[in-house]
């Protein structure tokens, strides 16, 4: 699954103007017609550069929400915090920042991406439309679940429906012991997985998806199911999967991604198959898919 990060860049336009001026010289093209070239050349910069000149101030500025309750966060070190994830975005070049506020477009305007992970205190209706119109003007949205009841309406907002009940599975278990604990290996071909074919998880809820435009890109196998009455064990009138764990989609000019759970980046976890997962969504927030 190797792709051409370079291709990704120049989905911005003002990479591409810079491309495109490039290869103009190259050619000595601004030689061969002089001035007039030049005017025209700088005529398209002005046009490119200000049509986006909020995506080139936004572009590396992440927002974590921390307004929700959360109770891993990126700013403490231990094994179920975020200090890693933060300090694997930092080495893409972001900068990061924080915020313990309702979400509302005066929180987001001076960011590209908003990041919310764990959160134990529902997201209201207000905040999900401006999630909502915050993503379908071209931000990037990343939610990672640890409890689903905080999340439902926003997911659903999105077309994605949770699971009431966590995930139990008979394959690929990292612990034979404990069925909740298991590597995830039914992977799309995705940018997100490159250079991987498994990542882990340690009590994820699942998804299923209710429209065209998402998609389930990582699933667990079909020998997985919800263990209702908690036995261990697969009974007939058991829900059965495969179930999502990873979910995404775009709305508008922006880009979605559902993890079904948080413990995937916390710094106990953050390691091997995880650790590049995490450098991949730096990828993605910076590039987009």
């Amino acid at each position: 699954m190797k792709i051409n990060f370079l291709l990704r860049t120049l989905v911005n336009p003002i990479n591409r103007a810079l491309f495109v001026l490039i290869k103009l010289v190259l050619y000595n093209k601004i030689l061969k017609k002089g001035v007039f070239m030049i005017k025209k050349i700088l005529l398209l910069m002005i046009i490119l550069f200000s049509h986006n000149i909020s995506y080139a101030k936004n572009a590396n500025k992440i927002l974590f929400d921390e307004g929700h309750r959360q109770l891993f966060l990126i700013s403490t070190e231990g094994q179920f915090q975020l200090s890693g994830l933060s300090n694997v975005l930092k080495e893409e070049g972001f900068e990061i920042s924080t915020t313990k506020e309702a979400i509302t477009e005066e929180i987001l305007k001076d960011f590209q991406s908003l990041i919310i992970s764990g959160p134990f205190k529902e997201i209201s209706e207000k905040e999900i439309e401006e999630i909502y119109k915050f993503v379908s003007e071209g931000g990037n949205l990343v939610v990672m679940l640890h409890i689903y009841p905080p999340a439902v309406g926003l997911f659903k907002k999105f077309g994605v429906l949770i699971t009431r009940g966590s995930i139990s599975e008979n394959d690929n278990l990292i612990n034979k012991e404990k069925k909740i604990d298991f590597n995830v290996t039914n992977l799309s071909m995705h940018p997100l997985f490159e250079n991987i074919n498994k990542f882990s998880v340690y009590g994820s809820w699942g998804f299923m998806v209710e429209n065209s435009t998402t998609f389930l890109i990582a699933k667990t196998s079909i020998n997985s199911w919800i263990d209702i009455n908690r036995n261990g064990i697969m009974d007939i009138d058991e829900p059965r999967g495969p179930f999502g764990i990873v979910a995404t989609g775009k709305v508008g000019k922006g880009n979605f991604l559902f993890f079904a759970d948080d413990g995937i980046f916390q710094n106990n976890f953050l390691k091997d198959e995880n650790l590049t997962l995490a450098r991949n969504l730096a990828k993605f927030l910076k590039f987009g898919f």
